[in-house]
Parts: C-alpha cells; sequence; structure tokens
C-alpha cells in the first residue's frame, strides 16, 4: 500500500485524461486536496503514470514521515516547535532539489540498461575467470561468478539506498534554510490596530478595531502600512489639588479634567498653595499649646477641647493628604506629651493606659529594635541632607571633632554645620552598636564602623554613595525587626518607608523627606512655645540674641527663625530685605 499527499495545485496541473487516470487508480469519484492509499501495480500503466506525476508528492511524504533520531521519532510525534514548521516548507525543498538532480525518464532507463548490462559483463567475466583454473567446473564456476555479480548488486543497492537518503536529508537541510530565512526575527512588539480588515486578511487574524497586537518583525512586514500604529500605554490619571482661595480648604482633582477646567474657571480656586494661612492641623496644635499654657483658667467647654486635642495627639488621627500627586488617609499623632510641662495632662485622661495598650501586643526586642531603628532612621536623615548640600567631612572638622571628644566639651569646637552633621553620626553610631553589642561601646568598633557607614577624606562620589546604601540596609534591618511596632510608635515614618518616582513605588527609605518633615513639626509645636516664651522681650533683647557669639549654639535653627520673625512683627522690617 503506497501513499500519496495531493494537493489544489497538483490537481490545477492535471489534463482531463489524467484527472480520470487519478480517479480509477485512487478509487475515488472526485480528485480533491488530501492523502490517498493506492495498491501499486507493477508494469500497469496508470501506476506508472501517476507514480511519474506524484513523484515530487510522494518524496515529500516519504520525507514528512521519515523518522529521526535513535528512537526513531516521525515529525509528526514532535507537535509545535521549529521542527513542525520546517516541515511545511519540505515540498518546496523538494521541487528544487528535483529540478537540479532529478533525472528524466529516459536518463533513468538508460542508467539501468547499463547497470544491467554490467552485472551481465561481471558475471561472465568471472565464470570464465574461474572456468580457466586448473579442475573447475561449470557449476562452481557458474556459483563464484553469481555470488559476485550478487555482491556487486547489493552494493549498488546500498549506495543507491545511501545517496536518496543523502538526498533527503539534503531535502531537510534546504527546508531549514528556507524556513530560517522566514522566520519571524527580532523580539515582538506591540501595535494598535488601525484597519482590521487588512491586518486580519494579512495574517489569517480575527483582531478587533483598536485592539493591541504584539507581533514579529516578519508578521508587521505583511500588513500593508497605515493598518497598524505603534501601541502606547494609557498614563495614569494624575490628582493634584487644588486650594480655595481665601481657606485653608483644598481638595484632589484630575490635573486637566472637567473638574480642574470648571472650579479654576470659577475662579474661587487656584493651583497655588496658600502662603501664610495656617492648616487645621497647625490651628489644631496652636489651640492645644494655647490652651495648655492658660489651662487652669479654661471653662469647661475649653477644657473638653483641650481634652479632644490632647487625645488625638496622643492616639493619632486619620488624616487625608497628597503625597507623590495621590490621595493617602495615614494616622498622624501618637505621641506621648508628658515629655512637655506645659502641656499638663486632661481630667480623666489616662495616658498610661493609651501608651500601654500600644506596647503589650509586641515583643521586647520588638520595641527595643523600634527604638533604635527610629533614632537612626532620623539621624540618617539629617546627614542625607548635610551631604546633599555639599557638607564633606575634611581634615580640620575630623581633628576638631577628636580633640572636642578628648576634652569632654562635645561639640563646642566645631562651626555650625560639623556640629550637626558629627552629632547625627555619633547618634547613629550609638543607636547601631548598642543593639548589635548590648553592651559598652568599644573605641575600636565606634571608629570601624564610622569608616565603614560615612564618608571619609579622599571618599570619592561612588564610595559615598555605597556607604549611603550600607546605611539604608542597616536601618532596613530594624525596621524589619519592629515589624508593626515601628509605624504604630511612629505612624508619621509610614510615607518615608518607600519613594515613589514617576508613578512607581520603589522600597527606598526617604530619610532625607523626614528629616525635613520633623524640622516642620517642629517649628510648628517647639517654634509656637519658644515665641510665646520670648515675645515680651524688646526688639534690642532680641537683637542681642541674634548677635551673640554663641547665638549658633545657644539656639536651634528653628529658634533663630522665630527670633527673626518676631523681630520683623515689631519693627515691620524684612530681615531679608
Amino acid at each position: 500500500m503506497a501513499q500519496v499527499l495531493l494537493r489544489q495545485e497538483d490537481i490545477d496541473k492535471f489534463t482531463p485524461n489524467e484527472i480520470n487516470i487519478f480517479k480509477n487508480t485512487l478509487g475515488v469519484d472526485n480528485l480533491t486536496p488530501g492523502q490517498y492509499s493506492y495498491i501499486p501495480k507493477a508494469g500497469d500503466y496508470n501506476t506508472l503514470l501517476l507514480k511519474q506525476n506524484m513523484s515530487n508528492i510522494d518524496t515529500a511524504t516519504q520525507l514528512k514521515n521519515q523518522m529521526f533520531g535513535a528512537s526513531g521519532t516521525t515529525p509528526q510525534a514532535l507537535t509545535g516547535g521549529a521542527l513542525n514548521n520546517i516541515t511545511d516548507y519540505i515540498p518546496q525543498a523538494q521541487t528544487i532539489m528535483n529540478t537540479l538532480y532529478q533525472q528524466t525518464p529516459e536518463q533513468q532507463e538508460r542508467e539501468d540498461r547499463i547497470n544491467t548490462g554490467m552485472m551481465f559483463l561481471n558475471f561472465f567475466t568471472k565464470m570464465a575467470a574461474e572456468a580457466s583454473k586448473p579442475g573447475a567446473t561449470g557449476l562452481g564456476s557458474a556459483s563464484i561468478a553469481g555470488a559476485d555479480t550478487a555482491k556487486l548488486y547489493i552494493d549498488r543497492v546500498n549506495k543507491d539506498r545511501a545517496r536518496k537518503l543523502k538526498e533527503r536529508q539534503g531535502v531537510v537541510s534546504l527546508a531549514t534554510q528556507l524556513y530560517a530565512k522566514d522566520k519571524p526575527t527580532g523580539a515582538p512588539k506591540d501595535y494598535t490596530v488601525v484597519d482590521a480588515n487588512f491586518v486580519n486578511r494579512s495574517l489569517g487574524t480575527n483582531f478587533k478595531q483598536g485592539q493591541k497586537a504584539t507581533l514579529t518583525v516578519n508578521e508587521f512586514n505583511k500588513v500593508p502600512r497605515g493598518s497598524l500604529v505603534g501601541y502606547e500605554k494609557a498614563t495614569p490619571k494624575k490628582l493634584i489639588p487644588i486650594y480655595e482661595i481665601g481657606t485653608d480648604n483644598s481638595k484632589m482633582v484630575e490635573e486637566f479634567g472637567e473638574d480642574y477646567k470648571t472650579e479654576l474657571g470659577s475662579g474661587k480656586y487656584s493651583t497655588d498653595k496658600p502662603k501664610g494661612l495656617p492648616s487645621s492641623g497647625e490651628r489644631d496644635r496652636k489651640k492645644l499649646i494655647d490652651f495648655g499654657y492658660n489651662y487652669q483658667n479654661l471653662d469647661d467647654k475649653q477644657k473638653t477641647e483641650y481634652k479632644m486635642l490632647y487625645q488625638q495627639a496622643v492616639e493619632g488621627k486619620p488624616v487625608t493628604e497628597e503625597i507623590d500627586g495621590e490621595e493617602v488617609t495615614r494616622m498622624r499623632g501618637g505621641i506621648d506629651l508628658r515629655i512637655l510641662k506645659n502641656l499638663p495632662v486632661p481630667e480623666g485622661y489616662d495616658v498610661n493606659k493609651v501608651i500601654s495598650k500600644k506596647t503589650r501586643d509586641f515583643k521586647p526586642n520588638q520595641i527595643e529594635s523600634t527604638a533604635y531603628g527610629i533614632r537612626m532612621f532620623t539621624t540618617d536623615g539629617i546627614i542625607n541632607q548635610l551631604l546633599d548640600d555639599g557638607y564633606r567631612p575634611n581634615l580640620r572638622d575630623m581633628v576638631k571633632n577628636h580633640k572636642s571628644i578628648l576634652a569632654g566639651t562635645g561639640t563646642t569646637l566645631q562651626n555650625p554645620i560639623a556640629r550637626k552633621y558629627y552629632a547625627a553620626t555619633s547618634n547613629f553610631i550609638s543607636a547601631l552598636l548598642r543593639e548589635e553589642s548590648g553592651a559598652a561601646i568599644g573605641e575600636d568598633e565606634y571608629a570601624r564602623r564610622v569608616r565603614e557607614l560615612f564618608p571619609q577624606v579622599g571618599d570619592d562620589a561612588n564610595t559615598i554613595q555605597l556607604k549611603k546604601q550600607l546605611r539604608e540596609r542597616e536601618i532596613q534591618t530594624f525596621v524589619k525587626a519592629g515589624g508593626d511596632a515601628f509605624t504604630v510608635f511612629h505612624p508619621d515614618t509610614v510615607p518615608f518607608l518607600s519613594m515613589t518616582i514617576d508613578g512607581k513605588k520603589y522600597n527606598k527609605l526617604n530619610t532625607k523627606g523626614f528629616a525635613k518633615y520633623l524640622e516642620e513639626q517642629v517649628a510648628l509645636t517647639d517654634g509656637i512655645i519658644f515665641k510665646n516664651k520670648i515675645k515680651d522681650k524688646t526688639v534690642d533683647e532680641l537683637k542681642a540674641m541674634l548677635g551673640s557669639s554663641d547665638a549658633s549654639i545657644m539656639f536651634a535653627d528653628y529658634q533663630l527663625d522665630v527670633i527673626n520673625k518676631l523681630l520683623e512683627e515689631k519693627t515691620g522690617v524684612n530681615s531679608n530685605e
């Protein structure tokens, strides 16, 4: 039983007479594309014609059914992958090979006659040679000659088989090259379908208008130009705050959206944040401090309001604000106000109960890691601020710092910036090493960790950046060890435990942002307290405070700002003019 694969292009080439012969030979009424089985009959004209016309298809079918490898695997068993695609190119490759190397029937018949003549010649020549030997018989000579001729025939058959095998391998090799020429190249890219009809007709797909299509370079080249355009991701809508003019009210709207255009067009809102108008949080803090200073003279209503403000400051309250263009609700507060002696604990309010409630669910090691971690988190922000502003440790500052330590004079020998830098590094290392050792810190260990984590004289930019990353890793270790305790005790750190850049969130600490945030909070709370303390001083007394040679040691930056602003209020002259 032989197998043939009949294609429509083959049928279209047949004459009417050949079509009838094919129908009779294959035993079918209609000749349609497909694979057929037939019984070849030696010498039958129809079979010979069928073989002659279908030789390309027969060979291609044999190649497709050829077994590969030691396991005898056929291509049909190898579903998918490159080989399955290569078999589609075998008929084309076979046609090319036949055009180049196939013999005509006349050439094949001539070669067969020559081969037959050669075998006869070999038989009789060998028989004559054997018969001439003494004692030889005719039967024995014929037997030896026949065996030699049979060997010659078998060798010729084997060589013919080897030639056909190489021919089939050549077809597969050529098919592989043809496939490689058309194989998709380059990474697939995303496109937007502009004309679905053209795209689907060219690729045999069913894309819809406006749909995203991921295509290879070859697929894209098959599609008429203008049918596809580059695919663009939809950018997330950006929310920005707009501010009601004359108040501290604000709301988040989509930038350039309908609400944005309507509200700004009305003239009641602006994108500029009002200056000089205190926020509701700032007003609450000022009222809390004013009530605290005058607690004994408050009426019942004011004491109730003071208790509410005090409770919010200790326990925290949810606050919605904009962070990186998005509305975020977080807890603000959570401060133990008992450290401020001028703010008495309201009657009937148990601060110990509130604080203990926060701590009872946490293990001692979590609370300890949180305590040391917040010190490192805060001081690292101060250090990064100074480094980003251009400060670099130098020999003069290092010598002065060392002398101050030996003399036990703290940081008094330093200039204000160096004093701030070395105080922060000392605090950072103390928190880190006390957690690691749990005992007194050795001088050698202290110096080693300073060299490892902080810029030294001669460090280049890459080294400084590496040390910054090492400090961040140390802080992250403490934050993770503290777990939920870290954010419960210090809720204001939450927005600074990660960074959002161009809409993408990164697991990177923003200690510098936290340090700036703390400065603002200090200016709002301690600044108000300090202002109330010095508000009755005269202009000359305030000028004397600023002009003192020890001013940078006696007063913090926020206190110097308060003195300057108070002078401006009393004199009506801007100190910056």
